[in-house]
């Protein structure tokens, strides 16, 4: 008889992508995009850049910034 093992817990920093849509960024902020990309880099220092047709914003300094602002920690 097989004894059953446990699957090893996978790292979920790994897991998580590197980038992220602005969209997705902006709904969780509670911002929107037209508003987003209007700011200044002073209120919005992420910075976001096109990858093909789409509006992308880096995750790590998204989750960072958005851990300062609302005062918890990062969730990655």
């Amino acid at each position: 008889m097989e004894e059953f093992l446990p699957m090893a817990r996978r790292d979920d920093k790994d897991d998580q992508p590197e980038l992220i849509s602005l969209a997705r960024a902006c709904r969780r902020a509670g911002l929107s995009v037209q508003t987003v990309v209007k700011l200044p880099p002073e209120e919005w220092p992420v910075g976001w850049s096109w990858l093909g047709g789409k509006r992308v914003v880096a995750r790590r300094r998204f989750e960072q910034w958005l851990a300062e602002k609302t005062g918890t920690a990062p969730t990655a």
